[in-house]
């Protein structure tokens, strides 16, 4: 355990109402972030209907759980190939290169996240 650590535990244990508000801080956004890759799963399944609007809605959905997961966090290379396949679905309905290359910007920061002995 190094010093921040032994300090922050420290703190902790001298004062349970701080621990409580973080601990209720981390599953709040835990349930956040859950809650919006949720949210764009189930509207990038409406893709094939062809709705530019629930497309749209899904993409943002994805950015969303991309955006409020920590970047060490285990699930953030899965989220942000989410990420990737709603902004390729994107490109596909409106042919903007830009998305495309943002897509393949996703992948590879997911491989790039992925542990070795996972590739």
């Amino acid at each position: 355990m190094d010093r921040l650590e032994d300090t922050t535990t420290a703190n902790m244990l001298q004062n349970p109402a701080v621990t409580v508000r973080f601990q209720n801080s981390a599953v709040w956004i835990t349930i956040q972030t859950v809650h919006a890759q949720g949210l764009g799963v189930e509207k990038q399944g409406r893709k094939w209907l062809g709705d530019q609007k629930d497309l749209k809605a899904a993409l943002e959905k994805f950015q969303e759980a991309v955006d409020l997961t920590p970047t060490e966090h285990p699930q953030r290379a899965s989220r942000l190939q989410g990420l990737a396949i709603s902004l390729t679905d994107w490109y596909q309905k409106l042919g903007d290169l830009k998305d495309l290359e943002a897509a393949v910007e996703k992948f590879q920061e997911a491989v790039d996240l992925t542990p070795a002995e996972h590739s």
